[in-house]
Parts: C-alpha cells; sequence; structure tokens
C-alpha cells in the first residue's frame, strides 16, 4: 500500500486570471508558438494533476508516487 510518505504534493498558488485545464489542447512542437507546453510537461511528468479556483486565487496541485 502507498502511505501518504510515499506521495509528493506539490501546491502553487497565484492570484491570476486562471483558466480551463482540461481546455488546453496539446502543443505543436513544429510550430514556434509556446502555448501549452508547460502544462504538457507537468501532466506528462505527475501521476495527477488538478487546478482551481479557491477563494478568488488559483491552485495547481500536482501529485506523484514516489514508489519505483
Amino acid at each position: 500500500t502507498i502511505s501518504d510518505e510515499d506521495i509528493l504534493i506539490i501546491k502553487v498558488y497565484d492570484a491570476g486570471q486562471g483558466f480551463d485545464i482540461n481546455a488546453i489542447p496539446p502543443p505543436d512542437f513544429n510550430a514556434l508558438e509556446d502555448r501549452g507546453r508547460g502544462i504538457f510537461i507537468i501532466k506528462s511528468l505527475m501521476d495527477t494533476v488538478k487546478y482551481e479556483r479557491i477563494n478568488g486565487g488559483n491552485v495547481l496541485e500536482m501529485t506523484k508516487s514516489l514508489r519505483c
């Protein structure tokens, strides 16, 4: 079983405009435009990614199992 000690949780808080994380299309790596690459990388590396508005701000929560 996985315990709390086996999971890395990272939360990033900001007060920006916010966005719908599920509406961001995968990036076109052949295009010059840089949009969506960061979210693509985060989703590729982490086990779960959640983004929500809380109390007028935004929280990006990423989790990763530390078990090999």
